[in-house]
């Protein structure tokens, strides 16, 4: 797979109309190919630079058009899945679910200090422990789009936008 190539392919589809139903037929397959394409990449990138020979390795080092973020979030969960399944007490590491996007984005914003990347983080990342322990006491229910991250930054989730990198 030629990855300039898809990558050239990604952001020329920027220039697509915004209504789905007037985006030629044509387009929207060349859409969708080069989606598979790259979730494939993806998947090739994980399987080295997490479970393989490359862990620990950056691929954003070797392959210029990925940034840190894009990368950094899917190999934040793969290690956040991998260190609660060490934790799991026998077979149980089946039952792992991906954390939760309140846990991914405080964990993606703290240091290795420990510390997190900025005040307004520090501040969000209270706010997510506060509702997290109201849920669990009951007195915080998530409801729909409102979920602890979209309340956390006071921000509700807007129906037809999709958050997320990857």
């Amino acid at each position: 797979m030629d990855v300039d190539t898809e990558v050239d392919d990604v952001h020329a589809t920027r220039d697509v109309p915004e209504e789905w139903d007037h985006v030629p037929e044509e387009v929207k397959n060349k859409i969708w190919q080069t989606i598979m394409r790259w979730k494939g990449f993806k998947t090739v990138l994980t399987s080295r630079y997490i479970h393989g020979k490359l862990s620990g390795k950056n691929p954003c080092e070797i392959y210029k058009f990925l940034d840190e973020e894009t990368w950094g979030y899917d190999r934040l969960e793969e290690i956040m899945i991998r260190e609660a399944s060490s934790l799991a007490i026998g077979d149980q590491s089946y039952l792992i679910s991906p954390p939760p996007r309140h846990e991914k984005q405080k964990r993606a914003r703290t240091k290795p200090s420990r510390e997190y990347t900025s005040e307004e983080t520090r501040l969000v990342a209270e706010k997510i422990d506060d509702l997290v322990k109201k849920r669990s006491k009951g007195s915080f229910t998530q409801e729909g789009r409102d979920d602890i991250f979209a309340v956390a930054i006071a921000r509700p989730e807007h129906p037809g936008y999709i958050r997320g990198v990857g």
